[in-house]
């Protein structure tokens, strides 16, 4: 009898180990990947694509940590008076999880910034406030938050090699006393922008 619980008690402790391994290795789960990027600046009427890297640390089953960031090239006249102007954008923030076999959904959040850097000189109308994609053209840097969600999926058995989508919110603060592209002058406002991402990874 003694022996059969002892027996039972060691199947038992086996088990639990055997999961707590799994777990601590889920855990410990680093995906370190490259992505495509393509945002949309609701403000300035543009479209950026780019490229870019990011990693997410896995610190609980249905939880993530995650931080990217993404280089908005120049683009040709075509863009507009910020057209020669390159951008980079970089956030972290958290992700909570939800699995179905080899496939993960999750809901993002997070905060960074969004990066202008100083393009060539344009023509500007001698107002005040002075126009907004005037003030940009001379770099600055906003702050930068985002809202949304994705999709991956492991693409080999192991699911090591994974294949992501997500999209979002880009939330950007322009803290600039300015006359805005739209009409009108703004001591400072929040513009809302469209975010795509389509990546791949490893997961170490």
């Amino acid at each position: 009898m003694v022996h059969r619980r002892f027996l039972a008690a060691l199947i038992l402790f086996t088990v639990l180990m055997v999961g707590a391994s799994r777990a601590l290795a889920q855990t410990r789960a680093v995906d370190v990947g490259a992505h495509v990027g393509v945002l949309r600046l609701s403000e300035l009427d543009t479209t950026d694509v780019g490229v870019g890297a990011h990693v997410v640390w896995h610190v609980a089953p249905a939880l993530a940590v995650a931080g990217g960031v993404t280089g908005f090239p120049a683009a040709d006249e075509s863009g507009g008076s910020l057209g020669h102007q390159r951008r980079v954008l970089g956030l972290a923030g958290l992700r909570t999880t939800v699995t179905f076999g080899n496939a993960e959904l999750y809901a993002k959040g997070g905060a960074g910034f969004l990066r202008f850097s100083q393009g060539p000189p344009i023509v500007c109308i001698a107002i005040f406030p002075p126009p907004l994609v005037c003030q940009l053209s001379g770099g600055y840097t906003a702050f930068a938050a985002d809202v949304g969600g994705g999709a991956s999926i492991g693409l080999i058995p192991s699911g090591r090699l994974r294949a992501s989508i997500e999209a979002g919110d880009l939330l950007v603060r322009y803290g600039l006393i300015s006359f805005r592209p739209s009409g009108g002058t703004t001591e400072g406002f929040v513009s809302h922008n469209f975010l795509l991402s389509i990546g791949a990874a490893w997961r170490f």
